[in-house]
């Protein structure tokens, strides 16, 4: 069905879609008259990906659409993989817990704050009694197992204002 926008300017529409979040990365193809260079123009500056002049073939509006959902699909692939690939270079995979290069970037942030506002900060240090005789007479995975465990249990009991982060080894 024909979109009728009435008294209202259509080209209104590319910089809502690209203000909010949950649809900034839409493909937006513009469909346009032939007097209509300059306003395809405009809603090219403000965010719209193609256009078509009218009349168009239902074939190119095809060819063009499809294209536009690879490229959208593309960098939701590529958005998903640098995401994936922050939280390995962040997050401990074993335990969920942050990794040490997590609380090396972020340690000096939290003294700051803690200072600005005149408030105490608390670290502190737990580390597994006898974990190596845990991994020479049980093995890697009875050792991983542990591991996972004592996270669990530390992530079950800090408040959503505190943060985990697993030092390497059994230092958390």
């Amino acid at each position: 069905s024909k979109l009728d926008l009435k008294n209202e300017d259509g080209l209104t529409i590319c910089p809502c879609l690209r203000s909010n979040p949950a649809t900034r990365h839409i493909p937006i193809l513009m469909l346009a008259n032939a007097d209509d260079v300059e306003r395809v123009a405009k809603g090219l500056d403000l965010g719209a990906n193609d256009y078509l002049i009218r009349p168009f073939d239902v074939h190119e509006l095809f060819a063009r659409t499809r294209t536009q959902l690879r490229h959208k699909r593309n960098y939701d692939r590529l958005r998903t993989g640098l995401e994936h690939n922050l939280m390995l270079a962040l997050v401990d995979p074993l335990t969920g817990a942050f990794n040490r290069r997590y609380l090396e970037a972020h340690m000096p942030r939290f003294m700051q704050h803690a200072a600005a506002v005149k408030k105490a900060l608390s670290v502190q240090m737990i580390d597994i009694d006898f974990f190596k005789q845990v991994n020479d007479k049980h093995g890697h995975p009875a050792g991983d197992a542990v591991l996972k465990e004592v996270a669990q249990r530390i992530l079950n009991n800090v408040r959503p204002s505190d943060f985990f982060v697993r030092m390497g080894g059994e230092e958390f």
